[in-house]
């Protein structure tokens, strides 16, 4: 789901320093909008930065377009990736301070000669297909970026490519990735996206390579009923060997892996009474041990007796790390209202799950919700809604502070026709009860 991830990036890269930061006194606001002002108040706060990145435009009609951002463990630099439709289909990456917002460096890949096909080259010469996502080594020196089908490291402070590791492939199907990770003592990074082939165009594999040098270690590929993937996200615990990939066709679908050798621990799925089928997952969250995992995604309802017509239910369920087994799930929607999902967090101690989502009537988007779950029960602590009149609040993603006091939703603001304000807001949660902290607003 590119698209969505490139608006919930946007709004992040814009707010990042307000929703981590305290303001800086004396800030100048934006312009205020007429619907949502920028304003001195306690509650409601500007942006202290914004990043436009433009890097020179050779097509007038093009765009660079961001998919993915990560901060550094010291808090101190943003890391964000995407593709510059306009500069030959480029894997683009840059930092940018967290403080000020400058850019401190610009990467680009465009694939060389050497490169054997990826399966998603396009008549013209171009790629297309798949998701571009990054992260950082927990020590903060080195910055992966994966897509299409090559894996890159970066020298974080600099930008310089260390290694580039290509997902090979005998098949005419080529491999997308969909995301990377790294393990917690920073050894290993995993990558995950699709590996079609002529028995399963619709299969997903998994690879890990050596941090360091981006060396080859294993790869394994999903089996067995739960095959047919489209896979969306992996997530790697702070410790143990264990990660997690879901993203499938239907009901949740995720597996384990033995982070080290890459063997298949279980695979597990999740139906949820009266919900007549939940399709792939929005994301999903691992504690910190590895000892539970969190996954979300929309459910659906039947119209008629073979017709699913619409999202109506966000759809949440936490497995077992060790065994796979449901410990608990959950379909919610607020009364006279459908709901679907867009994000899921996890709070540092890894004892409460946050997943944000949109809520709609007959369709149409009118707010935002937010929804806390006790980890370890899926007992619901907490529910919130954003809701404005005559604007229509698309939550875009969500995030827990490391010191478990707040929990920061991100949403886009339009009218309802889907006319766009170009505002974006950033609400701080108290974690504990769901009441708003602060707001903050940045128009573009």
């Amino acid at each position: 789901m590119p698209r969505t991830r490139c608006r919930r990036i946007a709004l992040f890269v814009a707010l990042l320093s307000a929703a981590t930061q305290s303001p800086a006194s004396g800030a100048p606001a934006p312009a205020a909008a007429s619907h949502s002002p920028c304003s001195s108040s306690p509650v409601v706060r500007c942006a202290e930065w914004f990043h436009r990145h433009d890097a020179g435009s050779i097509d007038p009609e093009a765009h660079d377009e961001a998919t993915d951002v990560a901060v550094g463990p010291g808090s101190d630099r943003v890391y964000v990736t995407g593709i510059a439709w306009d500069h030959g289909d480029t894997i683009r990456t840059f930092a940018l301070d967290a403080v000020t917002g400058a850019a401190l460096w610009t990467a680009d890949y465009s694939g060389e000669p050497s490169d054997p096909p990826s399966g998603d080259v396009s008549a013209s010469g171009g790629h297309w297909g798949g998701d571009f996502t990054v992260a950082v080594s927990p020590d903060g020196n080195t910055v992966f970026v994966s897509g299409w089908n090559v894996t890159l490291a970066y020298a974080a402070r600099t930008g310089v490519q260390k290694w580039k590791a290509l997902w090979r492939t005998d098949t005419a199907g080529g491999r997308t990735a969909s995301d990377v990770g790294v393990s917690g003592d920073g050894s290993r990074v995993y990558v995950t996206g699709s590996k079609p082939d002529a028995l399963n165009p619709d299969s997903v594999a998994t690879v890990a390579y050596d941090a360091a040098t981006g060396e080859h270690l294993w790869e394994a590929t999903a089996a067995g009923p739960y095959a047919s993937f489209d896979p969306v996200r992996l997530s790697v615990p702070a410790s143990g060997d264990r990660i997690f990939v879901s993203g499938g066709d239907s009901n949740l679908e995720t597996i384990a892996y033995d982070g080290k050798t890459g063997t298949a621990l279980w695979t597990s799925a999740f139906a949820h009474e009266g919900v007549d089928w939940t399709s792939r997952a929005i994301g999903l969250v691992a504690a910190p041990d590895g000892s539970r995992v969190t996954v979300s995604g929309p459910g659906f309802s039947r119209g008629s007796a073979v017709t699913l017509t619409a999202v109506d239910s966000i759809v949440t369920v936490a497995y077992d790390g060790a065994t796979g087994a449901v410990i608990w799930g959950d379909a919610w929607r607020p009364d006279g209202r459908e709901a679907t999902s867009a994000s899921i967090a996890m709070s540092a101690d890894g004892a409460t799950a946050y997943v944000a989502g949109s809520t709609s009537v007959t369709e149409v988007p009118t707010g935002a919700a937010t929804v806390a779950y006790a980890g370890a029960t899926g007992d619901k602590l907490w529910v919130t809604h954003q809701d404005v009149p005559g604007v229509v609040e698309r939550a875009q993603g969500v995030l827990a502070s490391p010191d478990g006091t707040k929990v920061y939703v991100a949403t886009a603001e339009s009218t309802w026709t889907g006319v766009a304000f170009g505002l974006y807001t950033t609400t701080a949660l108290d974690s504990a009860s769901g009441s708003t902290v602060w707001t903050a607003r940045h128009a573009v």
